[in-house]
């Protein structure tokens, strides 16, 4: 999936969701696999939401910097061969690898943190790809990094290869699964999936489904706040602008009631909403049913010029999220 150009938000690096810190280093992302910090002026410019093969792209001013994937592999690779058969395919094409006796051994190969890292050896150039096997996940994972930005020179390009690397961690939690993409953090138990993902200009929307239950959860990050709630306007304008968001989807507030938040260190205003909302399984659906039992979180952050909020709703007796699904949340009684 192709989107705009989107700044990556704040996330956490190290450790499991429930332990983040209040906030992380700008650049942070966690996606399928991975948990990293992206070097300065890198964005996100594409992603991908299935679990089993995928990618994001990273772009800056001058174009594409370095491709992330990842892909189903249940027994761990030959990670030079891996290497040298990318390049031979992708890079040299197979006559000249053949003409010029190519091989595995002209990979060099050195390690980064839990990946390895290759580059043509005596070359002297910059790395070009970098692999590690994800055992938990059964996850091959592999950056694949484009030439030098014009005006680069090779050492410092590769030496924000290697920060970048060493940046790293697999995102293999077996209670929590991190995510962080444009600004929204989310962390959940492993039974909630990520089913689709929203992202544009100012608004980014996660979508999750729980894997054995008829549940599901959102969050949500609406951009420009000082364009969209007055200066004074306080709990009473954030609730009439969750009323009027929400209701494009058919999402109805029964009850609002104001509560503060502290998020990342900073207290804002917030609302703890009761709602109700339309059923998203095809017979519920045809049958025009609705989940009564909706709980959701929305808090103002002045400073991040940003609107957030999480929600779940679903079939009876279903586990809710805790605050801790927003990293940085904490409710301020």
């Amino acid at each position: 999936m192709n989107m705009p150009r989107n700044p990556v938000g704040p996330a956490r690096l190290n450790g499991a969701a429930d332990s983040s810190p209040p906030s992380s280093p700008a650049g942070f992302f966690a996606w399928r696999h991975i948990r990293g910090v992206a070097p300065c002026g890198w964005e996100v410019s594409c992603f991908s939401v299935e679990d089993r093969v995928g990618r994001l792209e990273f772009a800056d001013r001058d174009g594409l910097r370095a491709t992330f994937s990842w892909e189903e592999c249940r027994q761990e690779p030959d990670l030079r061969a891996t290497m040298a058969a990318f390049l031979e395919r992708n890079v040299m094409g197979r006559d000249k690898a053949r003409r010029s006796g190519f091989c595995a051994d002209a990979v060099d190969v050195s390690a980064e943190g839990a990946w390895s890292l290759g580059a043509m050896r005596g070359s002297g150039a910059a790395p070009l790809q970098a692999l590690a096997w994800e055992r938990a996940g059964g996850a091959l994972l592999r950056w694949i990094f484009e030439p030098c930005a014009p005006g680069v020179p090779t050492a410092a390009h590769s030496a924000a290869v290697r920060e970048l690397l060493r940046s790293c961690d697999f995102n293999d939690s077996p209670d929590c699964a991190e995510y962080a993409l444009f600004g929204l953090r989310a962390a959940l138990q492993r039974d909630w999936e990520l089913e689709d993902v929203a992202a544009f200009p100012a608004d980014v929307c996660f979508a999750f489904e729980h894997r054995r239950l008829r549940a599901r959860a959102v969050f949500r990050r609406w951009g420009l706040a000082r364009h969209r709630l007055p200066a004074d306007g306080g709990a009473a304008a954030l609730e009439a602008f969750w009323r009027d968001a929400m209701a494009r989807e058919r999402v109805v507030a029964d009850a609002c009631e104001r509560r503060s938040f502290v998020f990342e260190g900073r207290r804002c205003d917030g609302l703890l909403v009761r709602f109700s909302a339309p059923r998203r399984y095809h017979d519920d659906r045809f049958m025009a049913r609705r989940w009564r039992n909706g709980v959701a979180r929305v808090w103002h952050v002045p400073e991040r010029n940003a609107i957030f909020s999480f929600g779940d709703a679903g079939e009876r007796d279903f586990p809710r999220l805790p605050v801790s699904a927003a990293p940085g949340l904490v409710e301020d009684r």
